[in-house]
């Protein structure tokens, strides 16, 4: 697989770049104080990875710790996606494959590179989306599963993680994280 070496500014269709999931057909919902998990870390000054690490519950339930709530306050480790803590990353063009991302820095086992935004849509407006891009010939559509009832779909604006999945990239997995 080939890769355009320079940064693409353009994508196929207009394409808006977004940090954050759009929520379109519902608001987005706030976590009840009661639903919260607060882990039990503790932050030593002296060793700055005791912060919300590997065993940390959250973690280890695939949960983010709650600004506010979390013990390691600032310090804490465990809110990749609400504080956008991206790898460094570029979208390229891949010769016959369509965009894909190219890492600009080591990625390391286990490390957190992207968060798939988009808009978050109902499997009936998903389905309806998916035939209307198919009927106008648009090759790069991205819709993906969120949950039973819901689905993403960057395919217009989203995060540049949604051009991730239309690339063979068998060193990544994708984990939904609450």
């Amino acid at each position: 697989m080939s890769f355009s070496g320079d940064p693409v500014t353009e994508m196929p269709i207009p394409y808006r770049d977004i940090s954050r999931n759009h929520f379109s057909y519902r608001r987005h919902k706030k976590q009840k104080d009661e639903d919260i998990s607060i882990c039990e870390c503790k932050f030593d000054f002296g060793d700055p990875d005791s912060a919300c690490g590997e065993r940390c519950l959250n973690v280890i339930k695939n949960t983010e710790c709650t600004p506010g709530f979390c013990p390691c306050d600032d310090n804490c480790k465990n809110q990749k996606y609400q504080k956008c803590d991206y790898a460094k990353t570029k979208l390229v063009k891949c010769e016959g494959r369509g965009w894909g991302l190219v890492a600009l820095e080591e990625i390391k086992e286990g490390q957190f590179i992207i968060e798939y935004c988009g808009e978050v849509i109902s499997w009936k407006e998903a389905k309806r989306r998916a035939q209307t891009y198919e009927t106008h010939g648009v090759k790069d559509a991205y819709i993906i599963s969120l949950n039973a009832s819901e689905a993403i779909d960057a395919t217009k604006k989203g995060s540049l993680a949604s051009v991730s999945s239309s690339v063979d990239f068998p060193f990544s997995i994708r984990f939904i994280w609450s």
